[in-house]
């Protein structure tokens, strides 16, 4: 969003690549504007739009799970961020730290053992690391029970189940 007067704010639009920048912007000279009243007047702007997104969001979340390209399940998060596959990550802010390692496995608990790292934070570090985007929901957006969710950017890939490195019996 641009805060100038509009023909500074038609200027910068020519010359400015930036794909998420918004059509709407400040109009008016924001020189002697506090940083406050700006943040409430782009506010204004932006505050219903974020939440259209995360309602779309969030119904995207609860469409694709049936077919493996969403997940509510923390170990499953952690190991497809860490795999680049996060394309959105919703979570709630006020969710409490979920304790664990990773390794051959995930492995969760509600109390801090030695080791352990907050397993929510080090997905939200992966998922932006690998280039995903994190969107923290309100109260009541995500469904009930679930204070963190992925929209993947594909499945988990599937194992073979015979090891091509091996004979299988009867062939040669």
């Amino acid at each position: 969003m641009v805060a100038a007067v509009d023909y500074v704010q038609a200027i910068y639009r020519d010359v400015s690549s930036y794909r998420k920048l918004l059509d709407e912007g400040l109009d008016g000279n924001p020189e002697n504007a506090r940083g406050e009243e700006l943040r409430e007047r782009a506010w204004e702007v932006i505050g219903p739009r974020l939440a259209a997104q995360r309602r779309d969001l969030v119904e995207r979340f609860q469409t694709p799970t049936a077919h493996g390209q969403a997940t509510s399940r923390l170990p499953e998060i952690v190991t497809a961020a860490g795999e680049g596959r996060v394309h959105v990550l919703l979570h709630y802010p006020g969710t409490p730290p979920v304790w664990g390692v990773e390794g051959l496995g995930v492995i969760a608990s509600d109390e801090q053992h030695a080791g352990d790292i907050d397993l929510i934070d080090e997905t939200l570090v992966k998922t932006l690391a690998n280039e995903g985007e994190v969107r923290t929901c309100e109260p009541g957006e995500l469904p009930e029970g679930i204070v963190i969710a992925a929209i993947l950017r594909y499945p988990k890939p599937v194992a073979s189940s015979e090891d091509p490195g091996r004979r299988s019996a009867g062939k040669s």
